[in-house]
Formats: C-alpha cells, structure tokens, sequence
C-alpha cells in the first residue's frame, strides 16, 4: 500500500526543476496523506473559524457577495458555502435560518416566549460548532489545505474531512 511518504520519495527523485512552493496533490491522492502527521496551524484555525462565524452568524449564503474574491470561490464551494443542492450546503443554510429567526423573533416582537438565554445558548453552539470545524481544518496536510483552496473538489473527496 502506497502511503505519502512513498509518495514523496518519488517526488523528492524527480528534477529538482520541477520543485515548487505551489506544488499540490492531484485530486486521486487526496486520501493517501496520512492523518496522523499532522501540525496544527493557529492562523489557518483563525481564518477558518472567522469564516465559518461569519456564515453562520451574520451572512448565511449571502456570504459569496462579499467574498467571491479573497478567499475565493474554490474555498467557498468546498466548504459548502455557495448555494447549490448538496446536502452540506441546505444543512448549513438551515441553521444559519434558525439562528436568525431566532435572533429576530427575539428582537422585534413583543411577545417575549424567546428568552436572551436561548438566543445566547444558540450562538455559543454555533461557536463551538465553528471552533470544532476550524481545528479540523487547522490539522490538515498542507497539501490537502492547498488543493481545498485552488480547485473546486468533488464531494467524494471532500465528505471525508466533513465527517471525521
């Protein structure tokens, strides 16, 4: 069985001409990296945790008009931030819906049946939610961080890291 050290002895055999900074994995080696080598990076846990706050939080799927560019729509899609009819992104856009109907209800209406504590409750989950999401992401491969940011990745390679 190949793993990403057989991986990387062919890489490091070849010319060293070829050698880049923005060398990635294909796609059909995504799942080759090996989970257990990993190195958590707290600027990557930031990126990602501020990102997915401001998904759930305050822009929902209204969040590719202001970010289509920086980060870029290849970071957006894999992480099921552009509307589309996977199951991830109508999950996601759900309780992004609740939150707001729930922060909304709070603060317009007279009749006061949601309370502060179930508008705070609600946003404390979503946090954590966001901060257990980021330190995934902030344990990945390098590599695997690369490909999620230059190309749009089909789900297949992607449920794995939803998932675990």
């Amino acid at each position: 069985m190949d793993t990403i050290i057989d991986y990387f002895a062919e890489y490091n055999e070849e010319d060293d001409t070829k050698k880049s900074a923005d060398v990635i994995i294909p796609p059909e080696e995504f799942h080759k990296v090996e989970q257990h080598m990993i190195e958590f990076s707290y600027g990557r846990f930031l990126y990602v945790l501020v990102l997915h706050l401001i998904f759930y939080i305050v822009l929902g799927p209204f969040m590719i008009i202001f970010f289509f560019y920086k980060p870029g729509m290849p970071l957006l899609r894999n992480f099921g931030f552009v509307p589309s009819i996977e199951m991830y992104f109508i999950f996601q856009t759900i309780l992004w819906m609740f939150n707001m109907a729930n922060i909304l209800l709070y603060a317009c209406t007279e009749n006061k049946n949601i309370f502060f504590v179930e508008v705070l409750y609600m946003n404390i989950l979503l946090f954590l939610r966001c901060a257990v999401i980021a330190a995934k992401y902030a344990s990945i491969h390098e590599m695997k961080w690369k490909l999620y940011n230059k190309m749009v990745l089909k789900p297949e390679f992607t449920s794995y890291d939803f998932y675990m």
